[in-house]
């Protein structure tokens, strides 16, 4: 942040005269001029400034300055220097791990010295990407708050839906997960704040990560696509990093907040969101708070779909700043979800209820080459409830599973200037989860008898099941000259699991429970050119590991597939093993610009299940399917695509862009594709955005997906083409109106990852929400 900026000027270079009587011939006379004009024309092309610090005046050493394809790093007396591209306005972008990043088209006339102020930054997270930078050093995507906010999504999952790269696993209205390629679930690695970690309490994940925090409280979502960091846990398909809101910063005491409502027609949706902070020099203090309902949804035929669900949720936090550059904050949230249909599985959420505390420690700009430090701590549980009092065979058997999941977990994180032009992350983090609870049924009717009294059983759903993972990491950036860039990172994981109270038909199929532990390796590279302005090809290479989550390891005869099959866990599952290569070129020329991406992956040790015919079905017996489904590893794997997009800007204020995305997948041991693949898939938008008022159209065009897996059950699904159209209007800087047309022509269809009915007393698909109008108001204090 630009506290304020002001120049100095130098002295005016003297050009020493040449004596009249000095005896030279033409020649070296002719060169001797020439030689001036050099210097004289260098010097005009070169502009120097210097970095201090806002509160303090101390001179900024090791900030990188960016100015077109150059940069300068900043000397012990927060110098640097830069070549002028033949402009009195030049923008410069500032980034330095301990200050708040700086961007800014600034007035440089005659012979001056910048000298610019930053600001201390004392946020409690390391940045994943670099906002402010146009030579990102790994495969990454950030989406803002604005962004995220147009388009009102129900839950977190619900922001990917239209997101290249990615589809949604669909359950009803609620329990929405994010798929990236051929990866999901904990193939992804999806954290909160840099760090916070949650794990669903529901084997068949109606409680999943991405419907714990409201969409009102994420400032930024950070990606990496791929095994590209090891700074944040074990990653193997991706990193997803959503960061919430923090308070902004005062130097005297000021209080504002702000209340946000809409609605939505079809399913009669209600969302109400409330905020308010009290900032001061020393302190900040913010709450936030929410309600959103919905009840069934039409499909474009006029068939009511079974998706209501409610939810309230709160968060507070607490920040203290210790002195300038260190900051202690503690946060806490819960949200409770009730009566919530998932229309593709067999059994509703009376409750989800869910708690997460926080604690965080930031400094920054230490002393000598220790730039920052970062430490974190968690705690989250999940209390969460199935049932299936509403489905048809609630009059045969009544079943009620109560289940819960706790985790708990922190990191310490060093941040090292080792050189002028290289940065040094380095830290160890731990995860703790265990999950426990039963399912109690009360069988009422057997083999089409009534059973009197009714018989009353219990199952062990989790075991009483842990796993605890232990890592340390480093990772190292390079700016090697003006146009390449280098990045390299390794971590080291040490897992151990196990279960305190097995089940006895688990425990005679393995004997004696005690895995192993695991030691994962996790790898990343990336090599950069940077050309032109705005021109990137990048490289990258990596290889990340992921152990096998409880669910593969200790889930004991229950349904968690797409298909009709129980499932039984195994402790020995190996880690799986993605080795993966990106390469991206993308540039921006004038009014156009263009992006490529194409990627490989190697997959080992992939994890899935087959059915085991040395394992029957454990209730209801006589009913098909009569064996159960064993995870396993199969050896190999692979899946190859690409993303791209092209844009262009009619004016400042108009563009247009259009992109599509391809994954193919293959399961080689099974010599068929993998599951739950999303289809090829073309994006389009057309955006207006000014100041006050803003519209955008969009469409998705989604191609049948013909390849599924035919062990997974998985179904051909027919593509379709849907369009949406919104707006919004800004009266006055302190209120936001918007309104939201989806599915303009009342399209009928359905994802290809959205799971079919369940349980239901009818068979069909999950079809999508049909036309819909949507407005909503907000306003700031």
């Amino acid at each position: 942040m630009l506290t304020r900026l002001f120049y100095t000027h130098k002295e005016d270079w003297c050009i020493p005269s040449i004596p009249k009587n000095l005896k030279m011939n033409k020649l070296v006379l002719f060169l001797m001029f020439l030689a001036v004009g050099f210097v004289s024309m260098a010097q005009k092309e070169t502009f120097t400034g210097k970095l201090i610090d806002a509160a303090t005046g101390k001179a900024i050493s090791g900030a990188t300055v960016f100015y077109h394809q150059q940069y300068s790093i900043s000397d012990e007396n927060g110098r640097f220097e830069l070549r002028k591209k033949g402009t009195d306005r030049v923008k410069v972008m500032i980034n330095h791990i301990g200050y708040e990043s700086f961007e800014s088209t600034i007035s440089v006339t005659g012979k001056q010295e910048l000298v610019i102020e930053l600001k201390s930054s004392v946020k409690l997270l390391e940045e994943v990407l670099i906002s402010s930078d146009s030579r990102p050093l790994v495969a990454q995507q950030r989406m803002d708050q604005k962004s995220i906010m147009r388009g009102n999504p129900k839950n977190v999952g619900d922001i990917f839906g239209d997101k290249s790269g990615f589809g949604i696993v669909k359950r009803g209205g609620y329990a929405m997960e994010p798929v990236f390629r051929s990866f999901k679930y904990e193939q992804l690695n999806l954290i909160y704040d840099g760090g916070v970690y949650l794990s669903p309490a529901c084997p068949n994940r109606m409680d999943p990560a991405s419907v714990q925090i409201s969409p009102a409280e994420i400032d930024r979502i950070e990606l990496i696509k791929g095994p590209y960091s090891v700074r944040y846990g074990q990653t193997m398909g991706g990193l997803i990093n959503i960061i919430t809101n923090e308070p902004v910063s005062s130097e005297s005491f000021r209080i504002n907040g702000a209340l946000e409502g809409g609605y939505e027609v079809n399913g009669n949706g209600i969302t109400g969101r409330g905020a308010i902070s009290a900032v001061g020099e020393k302190y900040d203090f913010s709450v936030r708070g929410g309600v959103i309902s919905f009840d069934d949804y039409k499909n474009g035929a006029g068939e009511t779909i079974p998706s209501s669900f409610s939810t309230n949720n709160y968060a507070a936090k607490f920040g203290f700043n210790l002195v300038p550059n260190q900051r202690l904050q503690l946060g806490w949230r819960q949200s409770f979800g009730k009566d919530i249909k998932h229309v593709s599985l067999p059994m509703d959420s009376p409750k989800d209820n869910s708690s997460i505390l926080t604690l965080d420690y930031g400094a920054r700009n230490i002393a000598g080459k220790l730039a920052s430090i970062n430490a974190k701590a968690f705690y989250t549980f999940i209390d969460h409830l199935m049932t299936n009092e509403h489905r048809p065979n609630f009059k045969m058997v009544e079943v009620r599973a109560p289940v819960t999941s706790t985790t708990y977990g922190g990191r310490i994180e060093l941040g090292l200037n080792t050189s002028e032009k290289s940065m040094l992350f380095a830290g160890t983090d731990f995860r703790y989860v265990g999950k426990d609870g039963e399912r109690h049924r009360t069988v009422k009717i057997m083999n089409g008898n009534p059973v009197d009294p009714p018989k009353e059983f219990t199952d062990l759903i989790w075991q009483d099941s842990w796993l605890f993972d232990i890592g340390v990491f480093a990772e190292t950036s390079f700016t090697l000259d003006e146009n390449w860039d280098l990045l390299v990172g390794g971590r080291f994981d040490y897992i151990k699991s196990g279960i305190n109270h097995p089940a006895p038909d688990f425990e005679a199929l393995y004997g004696a429970i005690d895995p192993d532990p695991e030691l994962n390796i996790g790898l990343t590279s990336s090599i950069n050119y940077n050309f032109g302005h705005n021109g990137l090809v990048q490289l990258s290479l990596g290889r990340g590991q992921r152990s096998a989550e409880l669910t593969e390891r200790y889930i004991n005869h229950f349904t968690v597939g797409m298909d009709a099959y129980e499932y039984v866990g195994n402790p020995n599952l190996k880690a799986e093993i993605n080795n993966q290569a990106d390469l991206t070129i993308k540039n921006a020329h004038d009014k156009f610009f263009w992006s490529l991406n194409v990627f490989y992956s190697f997959l080992q040790h992939y994890i899935t299940a087959v059915v085991d015919a040395s394992i029957s079905r454990k209730y209801m017996p006589g009913t098909e399917p009569f064996y159960a489904k064993r995870f396993i590893n199969i050896d190999k794997a692979w899946q190859t695509g690409f993303d791209a997009e092209i844009g262009y800007h009619f004016t400042a204020n108009f563009s247009a862009r259009a992109g599509g995305y391809y994954t193919r997948a293959q399961n080689v041991d099974f010599d068929e594709p993998l599951p739950e693949i999303p289809p090829l898939t073309g994006l389009i938008s057309l955006k207006y955005d000014k100041e006050k008022y803003w519209a955008e159209f969009r469409g998705r065009f989604v191609a049948d997906q013909e390849k599924v897996s035919e062990s997974f059950k998985e179904s051909e699904t027919p593509g379709f083409n849907v369009f949406d159209l919104s707006a919004g209007y800004s009266p006055i800087n302190t209120i936001d109106i918007n309104l939201a047309l989806t599915n303009i022509f009342n399209v009928n269809y359905y994802e290809h990852l959205s799971r079919p009915y369940k349980n239901q007393g009818e068979n069909g698909m999950l079809y999508e929400p049909g036309r819909s109008l949507r407005v909503g108001l907000k306003v700031r204090f």
